[in-house]
């Protein structure tokens, strides 16, 4: 069995209000715990407590589990801790209940050594038990399951046929930014979007809880999903190709790149397509991707077809942009058939 744990912090709110990162195991690097700091719900000013939120940055997913203490001695000056988890994957359900357990362990004795028992015991053996919450078995948290458990249907019926701008930059590996003042609303919905591109099954994208601070960082990347409940993100247009403002339900295209998603007739072909399966009320969010899938795949295979040689039959005949160019298309289809080439890297040049 891979590990794929990478560590833990305790987080911890005394009755000063000062918000302390108190333990690690092993060592966090110092970027990466300051990073997290701003996200944990202790740091903020309200007394809203939201108790698992996750985030992802650069190749570690952090998941924070918050609670307070259980009545007593062990934890007398702390008001409230998060719980820290570090890893290579994304599966928010696994680790919430593993944070939950872990969470519990703390809360009643205040020593970090029962936590780094029963995380031990997960990276050696699989498994942790706890007699009042249960065991937590890692291999009974399918990561295909948590790739599934999106909403896509909603995310669809939110924006209707403008939901194909989404489909398009994720399709040709562009920069998405999304809106939304709460956190738990944001993180159901970003998460949804990786799952347009089934066949690249690439999580990794996802950036679903980001600090304005980050730009710098996400601006490394040519291709992400990046959530933000700052709203000042929209004046970065520099910083994304699309921008995605959920509480308005508008989608708005950043100036320099307004090029890459002049709308076709295969862009209106997916999108109605997309519209008309997500409205099915008994259609589930797993035939929906299905649905999505097959629109993509279609398209795809239109654009081998384009891009071979018709006299070959060979598939092992390299495709090529020259051939794309012989079709003489409308230049607005033919620039995005080349971006879908590029993207899904099926060209010679």
């Amino acid at each position: 069995m891979a590990n794929v744990l990478n560590g833990l912090g305790i987080i911890e709110k005394d009755v000063h209000g000062d918000v302390i990162w108190v333990w690690s195991f092993p060592s966090v690097e110092p970027e990466l715990r300051d990073v997290i700091l701003k996200k944990c719900c202790l740091q903020t000013d309200s007394n809203k407590i939201i108790p698992f939120i996750y985030g992802h940055f650069k190749n570690t997913w952090y998941y924070m589990y918050t609670r307070q203490p259980e009545n007593g001695e062990a934890l007398a000056k702390v008001t409230h801790f998060s719980l820290v988890i570090l890893a290579q994957e994304f599966n928010p359900e696994k680790y919430e209940t593993l944070g939950i357990i872990l969470t519990y362990k703390y809360a009643s004795t205040g020593n970090p050594a029962f936590i780094l028992e029963a995380y031990l015991s997960v990276v050696c053996k699989g498994f942790c038990e706890s007699e009042q919450i249960g065991t937590f078995i890692s291999a009974e948290f399918d990561n295909r399951k948590a790739l599934l458990s999106s909403c896509v249907k909603d995310v669809i019926r939110t924006f209707g046929v403008e939901s194909i701008l989404i489909y398009t930059a994720l399709l040709i590996k562009k920069r998405v930014a999304v809106y939304h003042h709460s956190i738990e609303a944001l993180l159901e919905f970003t998460r949804a979007l990786p799952a347009m591109m089934w066949h690249r099954q690439n999580w990794n994208i996802l950036y679903p809880n980001v600090h304005i601070a980050e730009l710098d960082e996400l601006g490394k990347l040519s291709c992400f999903v990046a959530g933000f409940t700052d709203p000042t993100v929209e004046g970065h247009s520099d910083s994304y190709d699309i921008f995605v403002n959920i509480p308005s339900t508008e989608i708005t295209v950043s100036p320099q790149s307004k090029s890459l998603f002049v709308m076709t007739k295969l862009h209106k072909d997916i999108a109605m397509t997309l519209a008309e399966c997500a409205n099915q009320e008994d259609k589930t969010d797993e035939q929906l991707i299905q649905d999505i899938i097959g629109k993509t795949t279609e398209l795809l295979n239109k654009l081998k077809s384009l891009c071979s040689n018709s006299d070959d039959d060979d598939p092992q005949q390299p495709l090529s942009l020259e051939k794309l160019k012989q079709h003489n298309l409308p230049t607005p289809v033919e620039s995005f058939l080349q971006h879908v080439a590029f993207a899904e890297r099926i060209l010679t040049g």
